[in-house]
């Protein structure tokens, strides 16, 4: 469920990269900073965290809690039972919640949490090279020659690239049109290049005939045709 507060973000780093840029404009929300060295453009997030110092953090033992998910459950307790059920001089007198629901209509539904989070991933721009691999912090990935030759947009979740066989996404014109994963070198290296016949390659695999009973698996790592390989 998405919606949309009026109000500004400081002119921070990370709200002036474009990686935030691309996740407002995803999710259809407008960017606005607040001028710099005024932070009464930022007034009402200013007030929240004060109202969090005075009526949460004062009113608990931090030597009494004893991981941050019970300090979360503690904090949402409050929030629900405290703080979104109170009136508020700056809201005429109505709670938080109530002057929430009198503007449900103004939201904008999401049902699939798929397509947000895919909002939030890191867009690149990336060329795919003949041999249909390209790479990204360089790790060398790979996926259908049939995109050789064109610059697609990659998106994915950094944590993604630090964990083997974790596909990354491939958009062409904002639509997902398929995956990409990290090269397995073995197999990349018997995999015939677009663009180059046999008769003019210098790869000497390139002529041989697999018999049924040797024809490499299709699956990313094969363990039995690596040691046919050795032998």
């Amino acid at each position: 469920m998405l919606f949309r507060i009026r109000d500004s973000v400081d002119n921070g780093k990370i709200y002036r990269s474009q990686q935030f840029e691309l996740i407002c404009a995803g999710l259809g929300c407008t960017l606005i900073h607040s001028k710099p060295y005024e932070p009464n453009g930022r007034g009402k997030i200013e007030r929240f965290f004060l109202t969090v110092r005075r009526r949460f953090l004062s009113a608990i033992d931090p030597t009494a809690v004893k991981s941050i998910d019970e300090f979360n459950s503690m904090f949402f307790k409050w929030l629900d039972e405290d703080y979104q059920k109170k009136p508020h001089a700056s809201l005429d007198g109505i709670a938080p919640l109530d002057y929430f629901m009198g503007q449900v209509h103004r939201l904008n539904l999401n049902l699939n949490p798929k397509e947000i989070e895919e909002k939030f991933l890191v867009k690149q721009k990336r060329k795919i090279g003949h041999d249909g691999t390209f790479s990204i912090d360089r790790l060398l990935y790979e996926t259908k020659t049939k995109f050789a030759g064109l610059t697609v947009e990659v998106r994915y979740d950094p944590a993604w690239l630090t964990i083997p066989f974790t596909p990354i996404l491939i958009y062409i014109d904002d639509k997902k049109v398929g995956e990409a994963l990290q090269v397995n070198f073995h197999d990349n290296a018997h995999m015939r290049r677009r663009g180059r016949s046999p008769a003019n390659s210098n790869d000497v695999t390139a002529n041989i005939t697999l018999s049924p009973s040797e024809e490499k698996p299709s699956q990313t790592i094969s363990f039995a045709w690596m040691m046919k390989e050795v032998e």
